[in-house]
C-alpha cells in the first residue's frame, strides 16, 4: 500500500507539471486502487470485531473488562470546580 500512495503522489506531480487527460486518467485509476484496497481493508477490519464480539457476547472476559475500564474512564469525573 506504501508503494501505491507513492506512485499516487509521483502521478499528482506529474499531472500538476503536465495536466493532459492521460496523466489525470493515470491518477485517477490509482486513486480507485487505492480507495479499493483501504474498503477491503476496513471490510476485512470490521467483520473480524463483529465476529469477536460475538464470539465472546454476554460473557465476562477481558473483552468486557476492556469495555468497562474505557467506559469507566470516559466518565470518571476527576475534578469538580466551584465557579462560586
Amino acid at each position: 500500500m506504501d508503494s501505491l500512495i507513492a506512485d499516487i503522489h509521483l502521478a499528482e506531480a506529474t499531472h500538476k507539471q503536465d495536466p493532459t487527460n492521460d496523466n489525470f486518467q493515470k491518477l485517477t485509476a490509482l486513486r480507485i486502487e487505492l480507495r479499493s484496497l483501504l474498503t477491503a481493508k476496513a471490510y476485512r477490519s470490521t467483520q473480524l470485531t463483529r465476529s469477536t464480539f460475538y464470539a465472546h457476547g454476554n460473557k465476562s472476559g477481558k473483552l468486557l473488562a476492556r469495555a468497562l475500564k474505557a467506559k469507566r474512564q470516559r466518565s470518571f469525573i476527576d475534578k469538580i470546580s466551584d465557579d462560586t
